[in-house]
């Protein structure tokens, strides 16, 4: 009787932990795409801003050859 409750014991610890990871893998999986998510934004907003970049150093070089012919 004893072997069988300390089996029965075991059992449920196991399915308690079993339950544990998962929970965890999820919560994991989550903050994956969440990260990925965020990285995927920055990296937008990065590209934008090196086209911005390229834009104002084309109109500086416009200026600047403006300013040379007058």
């Amino acid at each position: 009787m004893a072997a069988q409750q300390r089996a029965d014991d075991a059992e449920l610890q196991l399915q308690l932990m079993s339950q544990q990871s998962e929970t965890r893998a999820v919560g994991l999986e989550s903050r994956l795409s969440e990260l990925s998510e965020t990285l995927g934004n920055v990296e937008r907003l990065r590209q934008q801003d090196q086209q911005i970049i390229q834009k104002l150093r084309e109109r500086l070089v416009q200026v600047c050859l403006q300013d040379i012919y007058y």
